[in-house]
């Protein structure tokens, strides 16, 4: 074997590479090069040692890391690796699967179920089975099966208690209509094999023969079932090699098990492990940020990340004073960085989930940023939110076509395709709109005693919003509507593993909406044209010449120069769901780690003092306790002007003082801001005017101002109030 194939490579990784026999497991940090390592791996195998193509089995996680893996082998090589078997665990035991169709239960021609048949079929069965669909969500159910197969349970090995029984019998009836459709899930296309191995040893036998070597890539994301595979077929030559990193383990959600690549050693007693620590990505002020917060993790293999590269940016922490406060920010820093030469496809922004991505969307829009949405729809975009506003533009333009077919029978409310089709024809017919073509249709009896019924019921519903819709606050309108029309029931019914997310994008079309209304709004009509122009926004065809916006789940695996994590606070990141279960919060530090480690060369934090979260009433927000882990970088050390404005934004006044109407004004520190009953106070939109009504202390409190004959109501760390100097 030639010098020249192993040129390059530091010597942790020449350990990795070239050992010989016996169970591995490669610690791979962040940016140290693990698939380089596990591709010239294998290639040295087969170079170096002489193994046989064939007696080699490679597993990963998705198809993109498989075929990119094969690539890199044969290009080692210098031709193909024929007869290697390099590809995601689900795909190798399908291929297993097949082979022995005669010993399965499910039929030779078995079809497999990809995840929208699985929520079609556990909707049926919840039918079926009589049960309320609203109290047993079929998407909960069907997530509680697929955990049982991560740990490779049947319905028969499930006791009662601790399982609830509703769960059992969903998965007794769900896997009995499987096998009725000769049909296996992901979940069982792992677990079938598993049993199959288990029923028939000597099928198992046979690929522990054949695979003399195998290898795992990402191995903390192994569930029970995927580990139990890989040692079965591994146990007879004991050359097992795992290639992970336990701080990046962040899918416990879907089933991963970080025990698996925490205890290895223990169950493979002639382990060698070897730790790449040496990062190629990111700058030492980086690496040391993100050491520190993971070295507060106590279940994890020790390691330190560490680089060559001297220098580098030092980590920016901004404090704002409101969401879009931290969207102007983060657009002004991008602006920077674009003056230092850096293209906007190397800069990107993440959150912890998607409805954190409105403010930073609408910031990028107003300020002609291109940008594109990893993973997801732009914020409006995703169907939850078109539909909510086809609502809002009936409203306003109940002659809206589009609109008008979109929700009319959503909810379900038995007006069908016929009976739109009968309105449109009545309209054309009469020379008339829509709405009244509808009306009309009813008077004259065009439609059926139910479809007529059915239209009259919704038509009264808009009518009432229309009534309405000048002298309700925008964001009060919205979740009249959302109620009335029962759309976020609906959603919650449908309870796919997308609810959750599709109710926090409403809750933040709330957010929208409230925002808007204290930049001064201009009713739905103004709110539908500024929502009209964020969404006709070019997209860009190039994504290197686009700001990437993404959830820091989706950027595992990826790298930018450039990284700003925005929201960083607590209830949002750690998640307020990870406070209540064993282990969260450890997950949401491990996330906290893999979203750091994304930057190469610019890392920007952000929180926000007042937020508006999840449609919830704006409130005081906590910073992430996992600022306070960063060495130096406490919120209580960097001292930031929550109201300043970025470089190139609109100018913002603090403490100022002039003469107006006969008076000095000054805007006071937001937490020690006191107003009162009485008391004169000026805006920099409403002008001057005099507290009606003050509740609270600090930034949360609440203060209605009278300016003339118009009432306002404000949240003090918000608001901008000016005090009179008496």
């Amino acid at each position: 074997m030639s010098e020249a194939f192993l040129e390059g490579l530091n010597p942790e990784q020449l350990r990795a590479v070239t050992h010989g026999d016996g169970p591995l497991m490669i610690l791979a940090g962040a940016g140290s090069g693990k698939t380089r390592v596990l591709t010239h791996r294998i290639a040295w195998l087969v170079q170096h040692a002489g193994v046989d193509p064939r007696s080699i089995l490679a597993l990963t996680f998705t198809n993109k890391a498989a075929r990119e893996m094969s690539h890199r082998v044969e290009t080692l090589l210098g031709t193909t690796a024929t007869g290697s078997w390099i590809g995601t665990f689900h795909s190798i035991c399908l291929r297993i699967l097949r082979r022995h169709t005669d010993l399965l239960g499910v039929g030779r021609d078995f079809a497999v179920y990809d995840v929208d048949d699985q929520r079609r079929l556990a909707k049926r069965v919840v039918k079926e089975l009589n049960l309320d669909a609203k109290k047993f969500k079929p998407a909960a159910l069907l997530a509680g099966v697929s955990r049982a197969k991560d740990t490779g349970q049947g319905p028969d090995d499930m006791e009662v208690p601790p399982y609830p029984a509703t769960l059992v019998k969903f998965y007794t009836a769900y896997q009995k209509m499987m096998k009725e459709a000769s049909a296996l899930d992901f979940g069982d296309l792992l677990l079938e094999t598993l049993k199959l191995f288990s029923r028939h040893p000597c099928v198992a036998d046979h690929y522990a023969n054949r695979f003399k070597y195998v290898l795992i890539d990402e191995y903390q994301d192994t569930n029970r079932v995927q580990m139990l595979l890989a040692e079965r077929i591994a146990d007879r030559w004991g050359n097992l090699c795992v290639v992970g990193d336990d701080d990046q383990s962040i899918y416990g959600w879907r089933g991963a098990d970080l025990d698996n690549i925490l205890s290895f050693s223990q169950r493979h007693k002639e382990t060698t492990t070897i730790k790449l620590e040496q990062n190629y990505r990111s700058t030492s002020p980086i690496l040391d940020a993100a050491s520190t917060i993971i070295s507060n993790n106590k279940g994890r293999h020790a390691k330190k990340l560490w680089t060559d590269r001297e220098g580098g940016e030092p980590i920016r922490l901004h404090e704002a004073a409101t969401e879009e406060e931290e969207a102007l920010w983060i657009v002004a820093m991008i602006d920077q960085l674009a003056q230092q030469g850096y293209q906007p496809g190397e800069i990107a922004v993440l959150y912890r989930t998607h409805a954190l991505s409105r403010p930073v969307e609408e910031a990028l829009i107003f300020s002609g940023i291109p940008y594109v949405v990893y993973g997801g729809l732009r914020f409006y975009e995703r169907r939850e939110i078109k539909d909510a506003l086809a609502y809002l533009r009936l409203a306003v333009h109940p002659d809206d076509p589009v609109a008008l077919t979109r929700v009319i029978n959503l909810p379900t409310r038995g007006i069908g395709a016929r009976t739109v089709d009968l309105i449109f024809k009545h309209a054309d017919s009469h020379e008339t709109g829509l709405w009244d073509g509808a009306r009309l249709a009813i008077e004259e009896g065009a439609l059926t005693a139910r479809a007529a019924k059915a239209v009259g019921g919704f038509m009264e519903m808009v009518e009432g919003w229309r009534a309405t819709v000048e002298s309700t606050p925008l964001d009060q309108l919205i979740e009249r509507i959302l109620v009335e029309s029962k759309y976020r029931d609906h959603i919650e019914k449908d309870g796919d593993e997308r609810s959750s997310d599709r109710l926090e994008n409403l809750a933040e079309l709330l957010s929208a909406a409230e925002a808007f209304e204290k930049e001064g709004g201009g009713g739905a009509t103004r709110f539908l044209d500024r929502v009209a122009l964020v969404s006709d926004m070019d997209r860009a065809g190039d994504t290197f010449s686009a700001v990437t916006l993404m959830t820091i789940h989706s950027a595992k695996g990826l790298e930018y120069p450039c990284v700003f994590i925005s929201g960083m606070e607590e209830g949002i990141f750690p998640h307020q769901m990870s406070m209540d279960e064993e282990g969260g919060v450890e997950e949401e530090r491990r996330l906290c780690y893999v979203a750091a480690t994304r930057a190469k060369e610019h890392l920007h934090l952000s929180y926000s003092r007042i937020r508006r979260v999840y449609g919830n009433q704006s409130e005081y927000r906590i910073p992430s306790r996992f600022l306070s882990e960063l060495p130096g970088m406490a919120p209580s050390v960097a001292k930031i002007n929550p109201y300043a404005r970025p470089p190139g934004a609109e100018p913002q006044v603090q403490q100022v003082t002039g003469e107006e109407e006969g008076g000095n004004y000054y805007l006071p520190d937001p937490e020690e801001a006191s107003y009162s009953t009485g008391m004169k106070v000026r805006h920099p939109r409403y002008g001057i005017g005099v507290v009606t009504q003050a509740q609270g202390l600090g930034p949360s409190a609440k203060v209605t101002v009278e300016f003339g004959s118009t009432a306002k109501k404000f949240i003090a760390g918000m608001a901008k109030l000016e005090i009179l100097v008496t």
